[in-house]
């Protein structure tokens, strides 16, 4: 896959995660312009990104980040439920159980890209995935998040 092509796949994902943790159950985002980015790093880095000021977190850990100004011009509605849980609990969500420090940002980008790719593409060790592995093992502790 081309390098366009990729950036362009990887902001559709973006803004599934950013529709998710708008309205969590039958979202939908605002098409828009990626207005932020910053390099977070916690043994591994991810990118802290918002598009028209809402975060957003990468769903594809080891994609090319998209540049500040990126035009997102299409959406997809979010159904993924430990994805949803991911963005709930995770930093930044409605019911942040990690912080919002760069430990907290990290976990929340991994918890995301797994679940929505699967842990295996990610190429992130367990030994970082604790958040994402506490979901997995002990969902009664994260209820679903509400509908809207």
């Amino acid at each position: 896959m081309k390098k366009s092509k990729r950036k362009i796949a990887w902001l559709l994902l973006c803004v599934v995660l950013l529709a998710c943790v708008v309205q969590p159950m039958r979202a939908k985002a605002a098409v828009g312009v990626v207005t932020s980015y910053e390099k977070i790093v916690w043994g591994l880095t991810s990118g802290r990104y918002e598009i028209n000021g809402i975060r957003a977190f990468c769903s594809e850990y080891q994609q090319d980040c998209p540049v500040v100004g990126t035009q997102i011009v299409s959406m997809e509605l979010c159904e993924n439920e430990m994805l949803r849980k991911a963005l709930y609990y995770g930093a930044g969500g409605p019911k942040n159980v990690l912080g919002d420090d760069e430990r907290a940002h990290v976990l929340t980008a991994i918890a995301i890209s797994d679940a929505n790719i699967g842990e295996v593409t990610t190429g992130v060790k367990e030994k970082y995935d604790v958040f994402y592995w506490d979901l997995v093992n002990h969902p009664e502790k994260y209820p679903e998040p509400p509908s809207y």
